[in-house]
């Protein structure tokens, strides 16, 4: 009995520096690539999920929600030279799953893709793999920053 009250505390002291570490991950991650986008557009980590906030004249124009688990992690996330991009899709199986919203014309529709306009460099790909990084980490916990 008295060893249960160690080992309880213990696990729960394990879990929690697991998860403010997972938390630390991903911030470091986000801040990462929020250093390569574009001065229009971040990635936020809002409960689990991803955000994609779009600007246009100093407004929140639109807003992409992502959905850790329904993003193609092996083949729906790179950079795509073409569209100064790192592009973010949706497993086949999930089809639309990415929420845009567009506050101006105060609509909601959802795409089976979305873009996070970049200037990168010669940075893009490690971009890419750190926005897949942290979609791996939400995905494998629930951490809440």
């Amino acid at each position: 009995m008295l060893k249960a009250l160690f080992v309880v505390p213990t696990l729960f002291l394990v879990f929690t520096g697991s998860f403010h570490a997972q938390d630390s991950e991903i911030v470091n991650l986000l801040n990462y690539v929020n250093i390569m986008t574009d001065e229009s557009c971040q990635l936020f980590n809002e409960d689990g999920n991803l955000r994609i906030e779009y600007t246009s004249k100093g407004q929140v124009a639109r807003i992409d929600y992502l959905f850790p688990e329904m993003i193609d992690t092996e083949k729906g996330i790179y950079y795509s030279q073409e569209e100064s991009s790192v592009i973010i899709s949706c497993w086949d199986k999930a089809q639309d799953c990415i929420e845009r919203e567009i506050v101006i014309r105060d609509t909601r529709q959802f795409y089976e893709r979305t873009n996070l306009k970049m200037k990168c460099g010669d940075q893009c790909d490690a971009a890419a793999l750190a926005i897949k990084q942290i979609i791996t980490l939400l995905r494998d916990g629930e951490p809440n920053e």
